[in-house]
């Protein structure tokens, strides 16, 4: 069975959308809630927890709002009963068909540490908890599937996507947020990073032909994710790349039956691959008048002065083949899509049904 392990703080609103949503599913597996809201901001939260309590099987934890997010985390997965867990935000909509999929696959699969299926991630407006406009895109989910814990993890950080949001074996998540606290991580990226490249050492992934996810996305980021520069400038971050290096070195040490020092390179090998990806990126976001920057420029002027041009071009896109266009929302909206089902429900649960869809 599996369990459900969601992290909030200060946002009520969001958590209680959320709990709607599973309580109209029906949802059978236990839920644990993580909170370390604010204490003026922690009443709107527990309301939520107690409306829905009668309808759930959840189990709240309040831990203060000092509290960083792997501490919180590796304490709550102690409370875990299940043998499969997914960790989920309290703007992420899991589908039960892609939750129960992923963890028919693991209880399968003893050679894969983690599974999910395909995602899209979608903006509100107005927003930020409810709308009737909404955009939606196809987000990265892979599979990761050589022999060697080395492959996987050199093809992981090659063409990042995280894994914090896929279905795992919690005996292993618990440990590798337990690393994350003891090792005294920065809150974000070494905290995302870690986890997920010591997931990809210890199995494969599995990516399913199945809807597994729906995750919001913020304009303003809420998230505090640093800049990728600013993080590499940042005093503390050789220390804490150093830890990181280390730590999936003996880690891979011990799948592949190696030397430390191999181990080592191969991580500083796959860690520069993703440095590279995301600075590459990160410079034509900001610096680049390249093509791709172009296009962009341009649909963001568009959403903006003419969203009815917009939407046309996403129905017709919808009609064209190819992975991204079957997940946009013309396609998603139509009974025909494999996706349909599973997407209604969220689509409801935002307000955005209330949405032209033509």
């Amino acid at each position: 069975m599996l369990s459900i392990v969601i992290p909030t703080r200060n946002r009520g609103l969001f958590l209680e959308r959320l709990l709607s949503y599973y309580k109209e599913q029906d949802l059978q597996e236990p839920i644990l809630i993580a909170d370390s809201s604010n204490p003026n901001e922690r009443t709107q939260v527990t309301r939520a927890v107690e409306a829905a309590g009668k309808h759930l099987n959840m189990d709240y934890r309040y831990y203060g709002s000092d509290i960083g997010i792997a501490e919180k985390l590796s304490d709550i997965l102690m409370l875990v009963r299940t043998d499969l867990v997914v960790v989920g935000a309290d703007d992420d909509f899991f589908t039960l068909r892609g939750l129960r999929h992923a963890s028919d696959f693991l209880q399968r699969h003893s050679e894969f540490s983690l599974a999910h299926g395909r995602a899209v991630t979608f903006e509100l407006n107005p927003g930020p908890v409810y709308g009737n406009h909404l955009a939606v895109a196809s987000y990265l989910q892979r599979s990761i599937e050589h022999p060697a814990a080395a492959e996987r993890l050199l093809d992981h950080l090659a063409h990042y996507s995280t894994t914090w949001y896929s279905v795992h074996r919690t005996a292993d998540l618990r440990q590798n947020m337990r690393t994350v606290a003891e090792l005294d991580m920065e809150p974000v990226s070494f905290t995302e990073l870690l986890p997920s490249c010591l997931s990809v050492v210890q199995g494969k992934a599995k990516k399913l032909e199945v809807l597994y996810a729906v995750r919001q996305v913020h304009l303003r980021n809420e998230r505090g994710l640093p800049d990728v520069f600013d993080w590499m400038v940042n005093p503390s971050w050789a220390a804490q790349f150093s830890r990181f290096r280390r730590r999936v070195a003996e880690e891979l040490e011990r799948h592949d039956k190696i030397t430390l020092d191999v181990a080592q390179e191969l991580v500083k090998q796959a860690f520069w691959s993703y440095l590279a990806q995301r600075l590459r990126h990160k410079w034509r976001v900001r610096y680049g008048r390249d093509r791709a920057s172009g296009r962009a420029r341009v649909k963001n002027v568009m959403a903006q002065r003419a969203p009815g041009l917009v939407k046309a071009w996403q129905l017709g896109r919808s009609f064209l083949p190819g992975e991204d266009n079957r997940m946009l929302l013309p396609s998603l909206l139509r009974p025909s899509s494999p996706y349909h089902t599973d997407f209604m429900p969220v689509y409801r649960a935002i307000g955005a049904c209330r949405m032209e869809t033509s």
